[in-house]
């Protein structure tokens, strides 16, 4: 659950603060704040830089939900990079299902 609007209004900042520092108009900014458009990862960082949080906060995660073992993230890529298209259709299918 992305926090945006909750995190903009407490800090203070306005809609077209957000939307100087992503380079899009304001109407972007409410559409994310909607969740009706996806944030990309790189908008997520400026958003969170003008807001002073994290990105684990502006997306709802706890403090720690970020320390997962780097050695497990190696260990998939390299399992997926050996999959077939119709078995990475597969696991995305299951992962989505499982993070959902």
């Amino acid at each position: 659950m992305l926090r945006l609007r909750e995190l903009r209004k407490a800090s203070g900042v306005r809609v077209q603060e957000i939307a100087d520092a992503c380079g899009v108009k304001p109407d972007a900014v409410m559409r994310w704040e909607r969740e009706e458009n996806q944030l990309k990862v790189s908008d997520a960082c400026k958003i969170a830089n003008v807001l002073g949080c994290t990105l684990n906060e502006l997306v709802g995660l706890p403090p720690d939900a970020s320390n997962e073992d780097p050695q497990d993230v190696v260990e998939l890529r390299e399992i997926y990079s050996r999959l077939s298209m119709y078995d990475k259709s597969v696991l995305m299918r299951v992962a989505r299902a499982l993070g959902s």
